[in-house]
């Protein structure tokens, strides 16, 4: 087209300045053209994500993760946004800055419990938490340490408070605590210290970490019950959360006009068909069906409001 009109009208610098690309559509081909490299890792994670949603009990376990394993996993995020923050790039170093502020606003709020769940894996045990903060804290770990030894302590002397059946037993069974460190010259363990002075745990694939304390329950009843109570405390609540949105994904830009009642009704039977296979499939020829139905009856009711007009203007006439 520019070639053509520069031999029909006469443009300034030969029509240089006469097509000009869009710089938006420009640069959305650079950052298209930048993100092929991550390609092979996008497709990665759809694989996976298909690979969970094709069964109910991997989407449980996907879903569901205990306590224990989060620590390593966030902890190694925390180090990395530290590493990035003190590199030479400015770009990186402003983003991983901003970051970590806001990684280190809740840091402090949510690290305790997931270092007390990392104890309470017999393949870990304090070590974990050790190695862990030594990476973040460097030399000065130690204070970090024993703070969260501290809180690990004081949370398992509430929990052997509240397994005292009777007081009179427990004054007298300190009675021969006593007694018995006089004789032995040692001081009564609790089962939270014998705990963690036995071996860790070899790691194998697969474990339940909840199953395992089923068997130390004898041994130790009071670190058992603390880590049935820690062990599935919710450290993401995205699942829960996304039980409450479900209207965002029935009620969209392309079904706006639905009735409540209409609305009301797939959110039911989403939830009656849950768990069963192809539970998307059937929801989507669910969302179709009704919607048919809907465009049928207001084609009806088209149809009816346009004879009644007719009518009307026949009787006029």
């Amino acid at each position: 087209m520019a070639d053509f009109l520069k031999t029909e009208i006469d443009l300034l610098s030969e029509g240089a300045y006469f097509h000009v690309r869009c710089f938006a559509h420009i640069l959305n081909l650079i950052v298209q053209d930048g993100l092929k490299e991550l390609d092979d890792a996008v497709i990665k994670v759809r694989e996976s994500v298909k690979y969970y949603k094709g069964s109910q009990l991997r989407k449980k376990r996907f879903k569901d993760p205990t306590t224990n394993l989060y620590f390593a996993n966030v902890l190694m995020v925390r180090v990395l946004l530290q590493k990035e923050k003190d590199i030479h790039d400015k770009f990186m170093k402003n983003m991983a800055t901003r970051m970590y502020a806001k990684f280190e606003k809740y840091w402090a709020e949510f690290n305790t419990v997931m270092a007390i769940a990392a104890v309470l894996d017999p393949r870990y045990k304090f070590q974990m938490v050790e190695w862990g903060y030594g990476k973040l804290y460097g030399d000065g770990y130690n204070s970090e340490l024993s703070i969260i030894k501290e809180k690990l302590f004081l949370l398992f002397n509430e929990y052997v408070d509240e397994s005292n059946l009777n007081k009179d037993v427990k004054k007298r069974l300190q009675d021969f605590d006593k007694f018995s460190t006089k004789v032995t010259s040692q001081a009564v363990k609790s089962e939270l210290e014998c705990y963690l002075e036995e071996k860790l745990m070899l790691r194998v694939n697969n474990f339940n970490i909840l199953d395992y304390w089923r068997t130390p329950e004898i041994r130790y009843p009071t670190v058992a019950r603390m880590a049935r109570d820690i062990l599935v405390v919710l450290i993401s609540t995205v699942a829960s959360e996304s039980a409450f949105i479900t209207s965002g994904r029935v009620h969209d830009a392309y079904r706006s006009s639905l009735v409540p009642s209409i609305v009301e009704a797939i959110i039911c039977m989403r939830d009656w068909v849950f768990g069963e296979a192809k539970m998307e499939s059937q929801l989507e020829e669910l969302c179709d069906a009704i919607m048919m139905e809907k465009m049928e009856d207001e084609q009806e009711n088209h149809t009816e409001s346009g004879s009644r007009i007719g009518e009307s203007e026949s009787q006029v006439s």
